[in-house]
C-alpha cells in the first residue's frame, strides 16, 4: 500500500513540476515574441542662429 502510495505522490509532484515548467516556458515566450508598432513623428524646425562678438581694441603696449 505504501509504494502505491509513493507513486501517486511521485507522479503528482512530477505532473505539478511539469505544469509549471511549460507555464513559464510560454510566459517566456509570450513575453519575447510580444511587439508594439509606433510611428516615429519626426518634426522639422527652422532654427537661425546669429553669432555677435565683441572684441576689445588691439592696442599693444609692452610695458609690462
Amino acid at each position: 500500500m505504501k509504494k502505491v502510495k509513493g507513486k501517486k505522490r511521485f507522479f503528482l509532484i512530477t505532473c505539478l513540476m511539469l505544469l509549471c515548467a511549460v507555464a513559464g516556458i510560454g510566459g517566456v515566450l509570450a513575453y519575447f515574441t510580444d511587439s508594439e508598432q509606433t510611428n516615429n513623428k519626426l518634426k522639422v524646425a527652422v532654427n537661425d542662429t546669429n553669432i555677435e562678438e565683441v572684441f576689445p581694441d588691439p592696442s599693444f603696449s609692452p610695458e609690462a
